[in-house]
């Protein structure tokens, strides 16, 4: 014998102790039968005890029998009736909500734990236990409530099936044809389950929207170069330290925070013209794990007299920088020769302001004697320069494009070293104009 009982946290089935407890069980029974316990909210919730419904006044102070729904006040209640077998030491035992003794009504609780519940034995009649749904009976007994036990979100019982009655129904029942919706009673400060769904999907459709939005500007960046990726992130692995003493060096931070993993850097931001410390810095680790770490132990500690605070970076510059360097080198092209000698070509548009100020790229390209078109690059060659395109190369390549370039290379440099010789004749020539005219004085003053 069991009843099926639709929540609005989910679905219950209750199997009826029909033998231990007739009386209680057919007047359960017929109230799920005439749909008495729809709409009623759970108006008392005890977290790891119990959550206690069945009034339809909502208030803790209705309800009646199923005697009383047929005959009146007269037979709201009826009395007790305690079986031996029947014990509160289970979760999940239901059993009815009584004024006092002999005093049961159509109230009903289910037990939230199996232990410490003697006190209930031969004071609350035992009816039946939940046999499937009872981590939805924890849930309600979890619900935020005020200070009387009553939860702020109406948890209801939206209908009730009967699977299996061996009782026969009293006279005068009215059992309803056709189920009749319950008109809800909104109440002030309470909301229902359709209202925090709706305020929920609003949010998220806030949060959607914001996300999007910031997206979109993420995107602009990235089409107008400020940032390499719309989706990037911080690393993991680096820590944003704040509140350092401006005597804190360098050394001495990674020496304390090395004592979790291997530091990659260590790095006191500092003023640009004074080199004075700003108070916070950033340091990098080799794995994600020994950040977290350090940020678990290191949090909230005292260092030169000031206790420092660390937070997961949330900076990408590095990012950024090292986007901004493959930038330069946009146009590459890697040439390898058929005995495994590889040059790499890079063809630089905007160089940045470091180099711009070698004026003499080193010239380590070295020819050799011909040898099927062959070219051999010195062991230590590491960069040859002409204009913005720049050369890389360790083996020897077969590349006909390479001779045109050195060729041209080296008409260009004969003509910087012919230029440079022309200027030193013409700044050696006036000196001496100069030194013939002051001897022609000398001799006419004589």
């Amino acid at each position: 014998m069991s009843v099926f009982l639709e929540t609005t946290e989910g679905d219950l089935v209750i199997d009826l102790f029909s033998e231990e407890s007739p009386k209680g069980c057919l007047n359960f029974l017929k109230l799920c039968k005439i749909k008495y316990y729809n709409q009623c909210i759970f108006h008392f919730v005890h977290n790891g005890f119990i959550i206690q419904t069945g009034d339809p006044t909502n208030t803790g102070k209705g309800g009646s029998s199923v005697w009383g729904v047929i005959e009146g006040e007269k037979k709201r209640y009826f009395e007790d009736h305690f079986s031996p077998k029947l014990k509160h030491n289970k979760r999940g035992i239901v059993t009815m909500v009584n004024k006092g003794p002999n005093q049961n009504g159509s109230q009903f609780a289910i037990t939230v734990r199996g232990t410490d519940l003697e006190h209930l034995d031969n004071k609350n009649m035992i009816i039946g236990i939940v046999e499937e749904g009872i981590d939805i009976v924890e849930n309600i007994s979890e619900a935020v409530t005020d200070e009387k036990g009553r939860p702020y979100e109406n948890i209801r019982i939206l209908n009730t099936e009967i699977l299996e009655d061996p009782f026969d129904d009293p006279d005068g029942l009215v059992i309803p044809k056709v189920q009749e919706e319950t008109e809800i009673k909104k109440e002030s400060g309470r909301l229902e389950k359709e209202e925090i769904i709706q305020l929920t999907e609003k949010k998220v459709t806030v949060e959607e929207k914001e996300k999007e939005s910031i997206k979109s500007n993420s995107d602009l960046l990235t089409i107008l170069g400020d940032l390499p990726d719309s989706n990037i992130t911080p690393p993991e692995n680096v820590l944003f330290v704040c509140k350092l003493n401006p005597i804190t060096e360098d050394e001495d931070l990674e020496i304390i925070f090395s004592r979790y993993g291997k530091v990659l850097s260590c790095e006191i931001v500092r003023e640009r013209e004074t080199n004075s410390s700003l108070g916070y810095a950033f340091i990098e680790y080799e794995k994600k794990e020994q950040a977290e770490r350090a940020y678990v132990k290191l949090n909230n500690v005292l260092i030169d007299d000031r206790r420092i605070k660390v937070d997961f970076s949330q900076s990408v510059s590095k990012q950024i920088y090292q986007n901004n360097r493959k930038r330069m080198f946009q146009q590459s092209q890697v040439i390898e020769s058929k005995n495994g000698g590889k040059l790499i070509s890079l063809g630089v548009h905007n160089l940045n302001p470091f180099m711009q100020q070698q004026k003499k790229p080193q010239q380590q390209l070295q020819k050799k004697k011909k040898t099927n078109d062959k070219f051999v690059l010195k062991k230590s060659a590491k960069v040859w320069s002409s204009g913005t395109n720049f050369v890389f190369g360790m083996e020897s390549v077969n590349v006909p494009q390479v001779k045109e370039i050195i060729s041209e290379s080296k008409t260009k440099t004969k003509h910087r070293h012919k230029h440079r010789h022309k200027h030193k004749h013409k700044h050696k020539h006036p000196h001496k104009r100069k030194h013939k005219h002051s001897h022609t004085k000398e001799k006419e003053k004589n």
